[in-house]
């Protein structure tokens, strides 16, 4: 009976060695199971996690691409602007020089007119002072000539008076 006693607590005890193991294998399975679970869902969070840094890379991205248009537009702009400024700055300088050479030809011109003015004042002045200077010579001739004949009379006079005298 001990034997059967003995035998039957054997039994008992490889059952329940045999449960024990039986629930370490579930419990093995079961910690297999979790960690797999949780690599899985580690590394979809990893994903997730590197999805969402791709897309806020691509979105940073995207607004400095939109951030550079905008200032490639402005600049744009602003070269346009002073493209425009720089072309009247341009003509108005072009403008101003062209006014200044028309007063300079003006001037010139007016200076030209002023000589040819002299000139001529100059030139009818010298005739007047040659005129003048033929009348006197042609005055002092007529004078000289008055002067001879007026002597030659005296002298014609003297002598006839001397010539009656002697006679």
């Amino acid at each position: 009976k001990d034997l059967e006693k003995m035998l039957a607590y054997e039994m008992k005890m490889a059952k329940m060695r045999e449960q024990r193991e039986a629930k370490l294998e579930e419990e093995r399975k079961k910690e297999a199971a979790e960690r797999r679970k949780e690599a899985e869902r580690k590394r979809q969070l990893e994903i997730r996690k590197t999805e969402a840094m791709k897309a806020r890379m691509k979105a940073k991205e995207e607004e400095r691409a939109r951030e550079r248009a905008i200032a490639v537009k402005i600049f744009e702009k602003e070269r346009q602007q002073f493209e425009k400024e720089r072309e009247e700055m341009l003509k108005r300088n072009r403008e101003k020089a062209e006014q200044e050479a028309a007063r300079a030809r003006a001037f010139l011109k007016r200076q030209e007119e002023l000589k040819e003015e002299a000139d001529r004042i100059q030139a009818m002045k010298k005739k007047k002072q040659e005129e003048m200077n033929k009348q006197d010579k042609e005055r002092a001739d007529l004078l000289d000539r008055q002067r001879r004949m007026a002597a030659k009379k005296l002298a014609r006079q003297r002598k006839m008076k001397d010539d009656r005298v002697k006679t």
